[in-house]
């Protein structure tokens, strides 16, 4: 249930994770691959700190990654969930990379989304960096992190400051 922050699946299986690499046109970063096998998706959520009391309130919870050459607000991107794998009506990373895939001209992974229609990609195979894709603006992707694992460790409450 995304709407509430909730996205459980089983692990990715190896299955799963082959056919992203087919249409990708190889393999996975092995880090991202392990996350798919471990946690495959889900919203991250800043620990210890109470969700609003009005529900149309902005959830002090929410997680954003900021980009570390540019640590101001409007650079960084809000996590509203990892897409994973086996689910396609919940935020499955095969039907949210087919938009970016088509407007960029070529086969990426959409790993994560703000829930604007914004994402963070793997761009090639062999190149294990994740970039953010701004729909509506024709700019460059940026990227964010040079790999997952430093992605992960990128993300912070949106509480926090950068």
């Amino acid at each position: 249930m995304y709407a509430n922050k909730v996205v459980r699946r089983a692990p990715a299986t190896d299955a799963q994770i082959t056919g992203v690499e087919t249409r990708f046109g190889g393999a996975l970063p092995a880090d991202y691959r392990r996350f798919l096998q471990s946690v495959n998706g889900g919203s991250p959520m800043a620990v210890g700190v109470q969700p609003p009391a009005d529900p149309d309130a902005d959830d002090p919870r929410r997680c954003l990654v900021g980009h570390p050459a540019y640590p101001f607000p409007d650079y960084a991107f809000e996590v509203e969930c990892f897409y994973g794998l086996g689910s396609p009506d919940a935020y499955e990373v095969e039907s949210y990379s087919a938009w970016p895939s088509e407007v960029l001209g070529r086969e990426v992974v959409a790993i994560a989304g703000n829930g604007y229609g914004d994402h963070l990609l793997l761009l090639a195979p062999g190149d294990p960096a994740v970039y953010q894709w701004i729909h509506d603006e024709d700019v460059p992707t940026l990227r964010m992190a040079s790999s997952f694992t430093e992605l992960l460790s990128l993300v912070r409450p949106a509480t926090e400051s950068a």
